[in-house]
C-alpha cells in the first residue's frame, strides 16, 4: 500500500471540537449583537475541508481507491436527515404563516436547499443575506450548507485527479496534490 502524507485514524479530536465551539460563538456573537457575518462560518468551512481531506486520503491509504458513490451516499446519510426535518417543518409552518406569494418563493428555495444550490438561488433573486430591508427567507441560512455540499463534490474531484496523476507518475501524492492546489491558487488570482 502506498504511504499517504496525511493518515489520520478516526478518533475524537478535542482540538477540532474546540475550534468548532469558537466558530459557533463567533457566528452567534456577530449575528445576534453585531448584526453582521463573522469569520466563524469560514472557520467551519476550514474545519470541514480538513476533515473531508483526511477522510478521503485515509480511505485511499486504507483501500487503495475512493468511490464517488460511496462518498456521496455517506455524506447524504449524515447531512440530509437533519436538513429534511428542518425543511419539512419549514414547508408546513410557511403554509400557515406566509402569504401565498411568499410561500411559493419559499418552496423554490426549499427545493434549492435540498439540492445544495440555495446560495445560487439567493444570488439569482438578488437576496442580500444581511439586508435589513429585504424580506428574509426562512431557509436562506442553507446558503452555507449549499456551499459546503458544492465544495465536497469539487474537492472529491480534485483529490481524485491528484490520485489519478499520482498513480500514473513517479511523483509522491503529497507533491502532486500540493502542485494542483498551487496551480488553482495562482489561477484564482489571475482571473
Amino acid at each position: 500500500m502506498v504511504m499517504i502524507f496525511l493518515e489520520v485514524k478516526k478518533q475524537y479530536r478535542p482540538e477540532i471540537e474546540g475550534i468548532r465551539v469558537i466558530a459557533a460563538l463567533l457566528v452567534a456573537i456577530y449575528h445576534i449583537w453585531m448584526a453582521r457575518v463573522s469569520g466563524g462560518v469560514d472557520v467551519f468551512f476550514v474545519v470541514s475541508g480538513f476533515l473531508i481531506t483526511t477522510s478521503l486520503l485515509s480511505r485511499y491509504a486504507r483501500d487503495g481507491y475512493i468511490k464517488f458513490g460511496y462518498f456521496i451516499l455517506n455524506l447524504f446519510k449524515r447531512l440530509l436527515p437533519h436538513a429534511f426535518i428542518v425543511l419539512a417543518f419549514t414547508i408546513i409552518a410557511s403554509y400557515f404563516i406566509l402569504p401565498e406569494v411568499r410561500y411559493l418563493e419559499t418552496i423554490r428555495e426549499i427545493i434549492a436547499s435540498i439540492f445544495y444550490f440555495e446560495n445560487c438561488q439567493l444570488a439569482i433573486t438578488g437576496t442580500d443575506y444581511l439586508g435589513q430591508n429585504n424580506e428574509q427567507s426562512p431557509v436562506q441560512h442553507f446558503w452555507a450548507m449549499s456551499i459546503q455540499g458544492q465544495f465536497y463534490i469539487i474537492w472529491f474531484l480534485i483529490i481524485s485527479f491528484a490520485i489519478w496523476i499520482f498513480s500514473r507518475t513517479k511523483y509522491e501524492l503529497k507533491n502532486v496534490f500540493l502542485t494542483i492546489l498551487l496551480i488553482l491558487f495562482i489561477r484564482k488570482f489571475q482571473v
